[in-house]
């Protein structure tokens, strides 16, 4: 194509010469960074997918909390999150968990200053969460016992490399982890089924 100087392809990224607003692009930061927790709690306790979920976010920041009310819809649509029972508070002892009444729930932190708490009561059906982790449970305590086998036997901890002996404790320390998190877990639901009211 002809041209004069430099071909365009070769030529630098131009420079922008606009100011920054350096406290907007913190708030939509922050923003993202509170749409990415509660998903993350989202996939954790295996949340339906178009399930909307209550959520309360506690932000210090005058400034988060006005960006956050101007994109509420969009943070809404993005964390599927019930904009009727989404509220936004400036101090931790507002939160549902906090004080007599305290409910059961689930506390990210997203930054200093930033957390979002979710009810567990919005997050999953007891019941068939409790199944889910029962199963969960099951399996892992299968694997565990495998693996703890092995670690029992004297022939296999004294002929084994000593690199694949660490490799399967360290496995055995990651399942007795996950299985931890899972009896907790389990605690949780059995206490949000028992305080269901009954028909």
């Amino acid at each position: 194509i002809p041209h004069r100087g430099e071909s365009i392809s070769n030529a630098p990224w131009p420079a922008s010469q606009l100011p920054v607003d350096a406290e907007s692009v913190g708030h939509f930061e922050d923003l993202q960074a509170l749409v990415r927790s509660v998903r993350n709690v989202r996939n954790e306790y295996n949340v339906e997918q178009g399930r909307r979920i209550p959520v309360t976010v506690i932000a210090g920041s005058p400034g988060f909390r006005s960006a956050l009310s101007e994109e509420i819809s969009i943070v809404a649509t993005l964390a599927k999150l019930d904009v009727e029972k989404l509220r936004v508070v400036e101090k931790s002892s507002e939160c549902e968990d906090e004080g007599e009444g305290a409910i059961e729930g689930v506390r990210a932190i997203v930054r200093d200053g930033l957390e979002v708490f979710l009810p567990l009561a919005g997050l999953a059906d007891p019941e068939k969460e409790l199944q889910r982790l029962s199963k969960q449970e099951k399996k892992l305590d299968k694997e565990l016992s495998q693996l703890q086998g092995r670690l029992k036997s004297p022939k296999f901890v004294e002929k084994a490399p000593e690199k694949v002996v660490n490799e399967v404790r360290e496995q055995v320390a990651e399942l007795e982890e996950q299985m931890q998190m899972i009896q907790q877990r389990k605690t949780q639901m059995e206490k949000l089924r028992d305080a269901q009211p009954t028909a």
